[in-house]
């Protein structure tokens, strides 16, 4: 929480976890470079080296090591596992939740990905 400013009620363990917020709340960070973008999201919970790491904005759980690392704004999504929800971006209100779940998602929303390698190229070419 090296440039937190008026950020409260945050919890950050691990080298680089939660570095970058400055006024995001109620956020926990566990682990190496967990949660390390988040500059004003509040609400997020990322447990594992790298998990939710691009993340800036709105209220994500994430558990495992890389578990939705590139997801930007994407808000109100859950991901357990190795890699689970990897490179969503944007996509909203989604649950993943196995190794390698939704793996190629990047901005669909409202999916439910159980076991591993669910949905693993779900979004891959999609055109709806």
């Amino acid at each position: 929480m090296k440039s937190n400013t008026t950020g409260w009620w945050g919890t950050a363990v691990g080298y680089k976890a939660l570095m970058k917020n400055t006024s995001g709340r109620f956020n926990t960070a566990v682990g190496y470079e967990a949660l390390v973008e988040n500059t004003t999201g509040s609400a997020n919970a990322a447990f594992g080296q790298g998990a939710l790491n691009k993340t800036t904005a709105g209220a994500n759980s994430a558990f495992g090591v890389q578990s939705m690392p590139f997801n930007t704004t994407g808000g109100n999504n859950i991901a357990m596992g190795w890699r689970s929800g990897f490179n969503n971006t944007t996509g909203s209100g989604n649950v993943f939740l196995g190794t390698l779940a939704a793996f190629r998602n990047t901005d669909k929303s409202d999916l439910i990905a159980i076991g591993d390698s669910s949905l693993y190229n779900n979004g891959l070419g999609a055109t709806f």
